[in-house]
């Protein structure tokens, strides 16, 4: 588990599968008190949809924010929370190592206009991470291959997530539709992100100005 902070003190906060390296997006929020961390722990240990179904321990550090109320949501829902001694990032690696790819490869490059915008990249950051990024903790394999993923028929496309920033390529077979305009529609999608990119107010390619470490 962890918490990250940009610009005006927006904290983010991320929770991973060990054995899967699946990261769970909690939510964000300027102000990170009590009673938001506990509608995170209760949405976390939801019986229907938890993030946290069917899991015994949750590693944690020793920051405020997770709190003894906190805790004991936790383990009101059958989640253990185990605290990590001060000051030891190196028993939690996987997690930071998240964190450093979600700020070099995204953050770090964006300037975001409201939470909104910062909430739609980072979703867009975990779909890349999960489906389209490959681990060596997971013998560099994808958290959640796709249909392509082995396809040896088809036509290799660019995919791309924040207006190029994030790239895939593989093998993708054209709708029927477009088999006659797979050749350009790759352009058209550009131009339409381009369009919800101004919507949304985000501009690419910029450092953020009052990034904050932890």
């Amino acid at each position: 588990m962890d918490e990250e902070r940009v610009g005006n003190l927006i904290y983010l906060l991320f929770f991973m599968e060990l054995a899967t390296r699946r990261v769970h997006f909690a939510g964000l929020t300027a102000n990170p008190d009590e009673g938001w961390m506990l509608q995170v722990a209760r949405n976390l240990t939801d019986a229907e949809g938890g993030f946290l179904r069917g899991k015994k321990y949750l590693l944690m550090d020793r920051d405020a924010k997770f709190s003894e109320a906190f805790r004991v949501t936790l383990e009101q829902g059958g989640v253990e929370a185990v605290r990590l001694p001060p000051r030891s990032p190196n028993l939690s690696p996987h997690i930071e190592r998240f964190m450093r790819s979600a700020k070099e490869e995204c953050l770090e490059r964006m300037i975001f206009f409201g939470e909104r915008s910062l909430e739609i990249t980072t979703a867009e950051f975990l779909r890349h991470y999960r489906a389209e990024r490959n681990h060596q903790g997971i013998a560099n394999r994808l958290i959640e291959p796709g249909e392509e993923v082995g396809r040896t028929a088809g036509e290799v496309v660019c995919r791309e997530r924040l207006g190029g920033m994030l790239r895939y390529y593989a093998e993708f077979l054209p709708m029927p539709s477009e088999a006659s305009t797979n050749r350009w529609w790759p352009r058209k999608m550009g131009l339409l992100m381009a369009r919800i990119w101004s919507q949304l107010g985000i501009v690419p390619g910029l450092e953020p100005h009052g990034f904050q470490e932890r």
